[in-house]
């Protein structure tokens, strides 16, 4: 209810509320469960504008202290990247073999499409299986596998 558009009328044992829609009849109860109802949000407005208040120092610590951390850790970053990326290319070549086996095990070739789409999909197979097997997992982050599967693959097509 926006209070711009509404006026409140006494007529004898009621009040009408008039909007811009049709004009609304309340009892004196509904009169008074209204005005309750009000005091009670701006009461809960006014208390949650004082604990958003009272949390601004602390965030603002919280945003230093961790502007600070965060450029500790952005030293290491480009080593961490290119080590992560180092360990995805090892953990790729260990379980390539076995991982094209399993797609070429459980791959069944879809008779509606052509030999090159087939190609595709198994390969997006295999991409799928690289990605999730449990050593990558273990091992490289979600940020670098991402990259090695999905933006900047450099994975040969074995079906090709």
């Amino acid at each position: 209810m926006r209070s711009d558009n509404i006026k409140l009328v006494r007529k004898g044992a009621i009040v009408e509320l008039k909007e811009d829609k049709p004009v609304i009849e309340l009892h004196p109860k509904e009169v008074l469960d209204n005005i309750k109802a009000l005091q009670d949000e701006i009461e809960k407005s006014n208390a949650a504008i004082t604990k958003s208040e009272a949390a601004i120092p602390e965030l603002k610590k919280s945003i230093e202290q961790n502007t600070a951390m965060l450029a500790k850790f952005n030293k290491f970053k480009e080593w961490a990247t290119d080590w992560q990326k180092s360990k995805a290319r090892t953990i790729i070549e260990d379980v390539k073999d076995k991982v094209l086996e399993t797609v070429q095990r459980e791959y069944k070739n879809d008779p509606t499409l052509t030999d090159e789409q087939n190609i595709g999909q198994k390969f997006r197979h295999y991409i799928g299986k690289l990605s999730t097997h449990p050593l990558i997992a273990e091992h490289i982050s979600n940020e670098i596998m991402r990259d090695t599967f999905y933006i900047n693959p450099n994975i040969t097509n074995p079906f090709k």
